[in-house]
């Protein structure tokens, strides 16, 4: 991304309402998925004709699902490339094989922990036709006459490790790299603070300078209503999926095989919904035009005023092209217009909402 002119960066969606995440400065170099949407569907401000998605699946990890599914449908060519026929690859033009974790050599690095870098090693070859993300973008920069520093995978991995004076093929048998930690580095002149002071900034001079608030304020949510007196939070997560895989495996299907919303005693008995009964629920954004489904848990000394239910819910083995998305998808029920307009997160934790016994 670092490559392109700054015209095209300013042509990026997004690089206006949100520049943040998605401006000419690269500091994240993401396109709200709203925004995609929107420019997709309006033309503005310009035309998208085309995806190509790699472990993504927008049906279900985007907000306003409808939308999304429209947006696909409008798009004249859509390529999606996964390990599974998930709702969003139904939508493809063209569905290419992924390689599995146990398929690929990799490097991973976190933000958080710079001094340590993980080392990934394929137990196996790429089984048939599966290809690694990363051969897949190359060669189709390549196609596309695209410049990089490296000519294919074990290149790429070299060039990440340069700084390091290493090469991917000397790291056999290593699992992950730790340079030594330095402590007080401040003290010794040898670290300073990536901010435009270099200090530790409470009032922030980086945000000043794109003309948002230097300093934190709280804003309220939107607060429930006789008609919508719950708040909704609708990200929770389980340990057996990440966002919406898992759901065609059937190890983890047998340890949480449905999707689950968690509420007090207290408010399950107002509404005469006892444990294991399925619930609608509704949202205030939405009101009985649309709903969603989820088995009912009664959790002690859960807030009364609170539900909380597992989002990424589709089912694979509907044998319908949208294998059930829209049953119990949180994100069917969550607009797309409830988001940071600094960087762009979505709103999941204070959604006004109301249940009901299905």
């Amino acid at each position: 991304m670092d490559k392109l002119p700054k015209e095209i960066k300013e042509k990026r969606v997004g690089a206006k309402e949100i520049p943040l995440l998605g401006g000419v400065d690269d500091i994240l170099g993401f396109v709200h998925p709203t925004l995609w949407a929107r420019s997709v569907l309006e033309g503005k401000p310009y035309p998208i004709r085309a995806l190509v998605t790699a472990a993504r699946n927008q049906m279900m990890g985007d907000q306003n699902t409808r939308i999304v599914e429209k947006a696909f449908r409008k798009l004249d060519f859509v390529v999606t490339m996964d390990l599974f026929m998930t709702p969003t690859a139904e939508l493809s033009d063209i569905v290419l094989p992924a390689s599995s974790w146990l398929e690929r050599d990799g490097i991973r690095g976190h933000v958080g922990y710079f001094y340590v870098v993980n080392i990934q090693h394929r137990a196996i070859e790429p089984l048939y036709e599966r290809w690694d993300d990363n051969r897949f973008f190359i060669e189709l920069g390549k196609k596309l006459g695209l410049e990089f520093p490296w000519g294919n995978l074990e290149e790429y991995f070299d060039y990440r490790l340069k700084a390091r004076g290493l090469r991917f093929r000397e790291l056999e048998g290593v699992n992950f790299i730790q340079t030594p930690k330095e402590y007080n580095r401040l003290e010794k002149g040898r670290f300073e603070f990536k901010t435009p002071s270099k200090k530790v900034e409470l009032y922030s001079t980086f945000l000043e300078k794109y003309g948002y608030d230097p300093l934190p304020r709280y804003k309220a949510p939107p607060e429930p209503t006789p008609e919508f007196p719950l708040i909704l939070i609708g990200g929770k997560k389980r340990l057996e999926y990440v966002h919406s895989t898992g759901r065609e495996i059937d190890m983890l299907r047998k340890r949480v095989p449905e999707p689950v919303i968690e509420m007090s005693p207290e408010t399950a008995k107002e509404r005469g919904i006892q444990d294991g009964d399925w619930v609608c629920l509704e949202t205030i954004s939405f009101g009985d035009k649309e709903r969603v489904r989820f088995k009912a848990k009664l959790v002690e000394k859960f807030l009364a005023l609170v539900v909380a239910v597992e989002h990424g819910w589709w089912f694979p083995e509907v044998k319908d092209p949208r294998h059930g998305c829209y049953d119990s998808n949180i994100n069917l029920v969550t607009t797309g217009d409830l988001y940071d307009p600094i960087y762009g997160s979505t709103n999941l934790k204070s959604i006004p909402c109301r249940i009901y016994k299905a």
